[in-house]
């Protein structure tokens, strides 16, 4: 009867859709795992098949055609490799993020790869200036506080060092400037905590002498020393 179609037309729609529901729930659940495992490879590709596995086997059993699935495939693999790249490139593995992007590009729809590739060259451009400016820092950078920063000079490493990279180049500035303003701002720190401790100490009346003895009088500066002394 006319009622009898409809309901199994209405129940199998049902059906369909809770099937879709189901997929969607197994493919987030894939995507998400191979990101975790992104560094794992044998982990990584067999979350990825399983996604695979699941798009076939809802095809087959809703009867769906390639021009379905491959679509479906082509959006999972989309949603799995821009998932484990940008889980590398979070573990500061923007080396191994290139490498896999270059492997797996093709799967990409083509309208995402732009911003991967600029997130992968922004990552892999950071490392190359932060892991320059913390070996120009340790070769030239002041080992106490009473040697000055040489900024210039270090600038002029990072350039020697990135002579055909510019944006190599301006990572490395940036990440030695920063360096220099954290450098300063502790300086300044630890120069009023001296200077705080001196002066209460004289405060309180303390001879020159102990205040001479005091740990702190002997990393002050000339000029803190000299008006101590003045002072007391």
């Amino acid at each position: 009867s006319a009622v009898a179609l409809t309901v199994r037309r209405h129940v199998a729609g049902e059906i369909k859709a809770y099937d879709a529901q189901e997929l969607d729930a197994t493919l987030r659940n894939s995507v998400s795992l191979a990101a975790a495992h992104a560094l794992d490879p044998t982990r990584r590709q067999a979350q990825i098949d399983r996604g695979e596995d699941a798009i076939i086997a809802a095809a087959n059993r809703n009867g769906n055609g390639p021009e379905v699935y491959e679509l479906q495939v082509e959006a999972y693999h989309t949603a799995a490799h821009t998932a484990v790249i940008e889980n590398m490139l979070a573990a500061d593995q923007g080396k191994a993020a290139d490498t896999y992007y270059a492997s797996h590009k093709e799967q990409i729809q083509g309208d995402k790869r732009d911003d991967l590739e600029a997130k992968i060259d922004t990552a892999t451009t950071a490392k190359k200036g932060r892991l320059a400016s913390d070996a120009i820092w340790k070769e030239l950078g002041p080992k106490n506080d009473a040697q000055p920063i040489d900024l210039a000079a270090m600038e002029e490493k990072a350039s020697a060092l990135f002579p055909d990279d510019e944006k190599a180049l301006e990572s490395a500035r940036r990440y030695l400037r920063e360096k220099k303003a954290a450098t300063d701002a502790s300086r300044a720190d630890r120069k009023e905590a001296t200077a705080g401790t001196l002066w209460g100490a004289v405060a309180k009346g303390a001879s020159l002498a102990t205040v001479q003895a005091m740990p702190e009088y002997r990393t002050a500066d000339g000029k803190l020393q000299a008006q101590i002394a003045e002072h007391i």
